[in-house]
């Protein structure tokens, strides 16, 4: 319960964030980039401001492109008489790393809990769903937060495949290692994370 509470009172600073705060300079070319891939099916960077965005950017421009694409009028048209119309594309964008800063919540916990019991769990949840790195970043259409979640998620999955090794921790290490190289190109360090877990497993 306690475990639920922290997931809670997370998302709800998350959204409340969300809400609230203006958007940051870059954000809108994320956003832009994601639509790119959606609309011309193309991950090529055609605009210079283009130059550091991901792939993943896409997931965050979907919830958006998919209610033009599918003609959502009544709940853009219900949204537009609360909400501004900008607001209402950036928060359905924004609401995407939220989810993604959840996985990473749940990435971190479920890893205490294997290595050190509902106790470690517990104290690690709370660290990380109080750090304010993690709180600052959890709203916005950028590539930080999807990567660390994909990243650590990569990781656990390789750890478990050193512990358990098999077919099927094999594919879920290796599938993982090529989803997180879609987030940022920090995530090529995961060649060299994963070789330092398995030499200490």
């Amino acid at each position: 319960f306690s475990m639920v509470l922290l997931f809670a009172a997370f998302l709800a600073l998350s959204v409340s964030s969300m809400m609230r705060e203006t958007l940051t300079y870059d954000e809108p070319s994320f956003y832009s980039y994601g639509r790119q891939i959606l609309e011309k099916r193309t991950a090529i960077r055609q605009e210079a401001f283009h130059n550091s965005k991901m792939p993943v950017n896409a997931l965050q421009a979907l919830p958006q492109y998919l209610c033009e694409k599918w003609h959502w009028n009544r709940a853009i048209a219900w949204a537009g008489k609360v909400f501004s119309y900008d607001e209402y594309r950036w928060w359905l964008s924004r609401s995407v790393t939220v989810c993604f800063a959840l996985l990473l919540l749940g990435v971190v916990a479920k890893w205490s809990f294997d290595l050190y019991g509902r106790r470690g769990a517990l104290l690690s949840l709370m660290l990380a769903s109080s750090c304010p790195t993690i709180l600052a970043h959890s709203h916005y259409i950028t590539t930080d937060v999807p990567t660390a979640a994909l990243m650590a998620l990569a990781l656990y999955a390789f750890w478990r495949f050193c512990k358990n090794p098999g077919a099927g921790t094999f594919l879920a290490s290796a599938l993982l290692l090529g989803v997180a190289q879609l987030t940022k190109y920090t995530a090529a360090l995961l060649t060299l994370l994963f070789a330092a877990i398995g030499a200490f497993q």
